[in-house]
C-alpha cells in the first residue's frame, strides 16, 4: 500500500479520483474462467474508445471474485481508483453499452478524499483479497484456476508504485521448530 501511496497522492493534486466499480451478472463455476475472459475483453473495448477520444486512464484497476455459497455462484468484477469524473463516468457509460448484461445499479462512481487515510482506505478495498473466508476449498481452486495467467492488479497512466528503500523491504521471519 505504501508504495502507491504518494502516486496516488500526487494523481489527485492534478484532478479528483474517484473509486469505480465496474460489474455484471453473477455465473456459476464452470463459467468463470470463460466470463473473466469476456470482461476483460470488454474493459480492453472500453479502455480503446477512451483513448481514440484522447482520454488516458491515470490510475489502478482490480479484479475481485466473490463467491456466493448459498447460491453457489461467483461473482467477477472490477474495482478502480481513476483519476477524473469525466473518465470515471465514461469507464462506466462505455462498460454499460459494451456489457450489454450488465445492470446500472451494480455500477458505482464515489469521490475518493485525498488524504493519506482515504486513499489508503479506499486502496485497502480495492485490493482486498479475492476470496472471503466463507469460501470452500472447491471454490477458491474454481476462482484461482480461472485467474490463472490473468493480470488481476493493473496500473494504468501516470501511476507507478515507488519502490521501497532496501533496508525497508527486508524482514526477519523465524519460524519456531
Amino acid at each position: 500500500i505504501k508504495g502507491y501511496q504518494a502516486p496516488l497522492k500526487q494523481l489527485a493534486e492534478e484532478d479528483k479520483l474517484y473509486f469505480v466499480t465496474l460489474t455484471a451478472p453473477t455465473v456459476k463455476g464452470r463459467q468463470l474462467k470463460a466470463e473473466i475472459d469476456k470482461r476483460y475483453k470488454s474493459w480492453n473495448r472500453v479502455k480503446d474508445r477512451l483513448r481514440k477520444q484522447g482520454l488516458k486512464i491515470n490510475g489502478i484497476r482490480k479484479l475481485e471474485v466473490e463467491y456466493n455459497e448459498k447460491k453457489d455462484w461467483f461473482h467477477p468484477h472490477f474495482h478502480l481508483i481513476c483519476q477524473g469524473k469525466k473518465e470515471s463516468e465514461l469507464l462506466l457509460k462505455y462498460w454499460l453499452e459494451d456489457y450489454t448484461t450488465a445492470d446500472i445499479k451494480g455500477q458505482n462512481i464515489k469521490e475518493v478524499g485525498t488524504t493519506a487515510k482515504d486513499l489508503i482506505e479506499v486502496f485497502k478495498y480495492a485490493t482486498k483479497d479475492i476470496v472471503k473466508d466463507k469460501a470452500t476449498a472447491e471454490a477458491t481452486n474454481t476462482i484461482y484456476q480461472s485467474l490463472k495467467r490473468k493480470r488481476v492488479f493493473q496500473t494504468y497512466g501516470k501511476i507507478r508504485k515507488v519502490k521501497e528503500p532496501k533496508e525497508a523491504q527486508t524482514e526477519s521471519i523465524v519460524f519456531d521448530h
